[in-house]
């Protein structure tokens, strides 16, 4: 049964891929800051910031900005990066 007071929201977002290039937007604007030589990201591999990861590292690269990716599993924790 449909009755007029049934409605779904349904909102579209490039989530963290919009956040990554905010990110690259708010490094580059900063440009009068040049000891930015370096961005290190850490994320849980296979999730979506892997994504996000992917697309900051490319816009940081077109920047001239080296980045580093550094991934962690979702039980190592913490542990993990201490290895790299």
């Amino acid at each position: 049964m449909v009755a007029e007071s049934d409605f779904h929201s349904l909102y579209f977002s490039r989530g963290v891929l919009l956040e990554a290039d905010l990110v690259a937007h708010q490094l580059q604007a900063s440009a009068a800051h040049p000891a930015v030589h370096r961005v290190v990201q850490v994320y849980r591999g296979g999730d979506v910031g892997a994504a996000a990861a992917a697309r900051l590292a490319t816009k940081m690269r077109a920047q001239g900005i080296e980045a580093v990716n550094r991934t962690v599993s979702g039980v190592a924790g913490g542990r993990s990066l201490l290895r790299r």
